[in-house]
């Protein structure tokens, strides 16, 4: 049987913008609610592992919720 249509595998880069290539102001970033289901201490406490080995990484968390003001304090008491 011979295939009727082909699908190539793969993108053409031409097609698409030029895209970061300015400097990063974000390396790592969580976005969500902020609830316990979500457990951002524990993404507080990897962000802070990681800094020991790489001091100049930048992390962001965006979102609210419930967890905002203890998730804040957990940020402050790691820096």
């Amino acid at each position: 049987v011979k295939p009727e249509h082909v699908i190539n595998n793969g993108i053409i880069e031409s097609t698409f913008p030029s895209l970061n290539k300015a400097e990063r102001t974000i390396d790592i970033l969580g976005v969500g609610s902020l609830i316990p289901l979500k457990n951002y201490s524990l993404f507080i406490e990897l962000i802070s592992e990681i800094k020991i080995k790489f001091p100049l990484i930048k992390s962001v968390i965006v979102g609210d919720g419930e967890q905002f003001k203890l998730l804040q304090n957990e940020v402050s008491d790691s820096i």
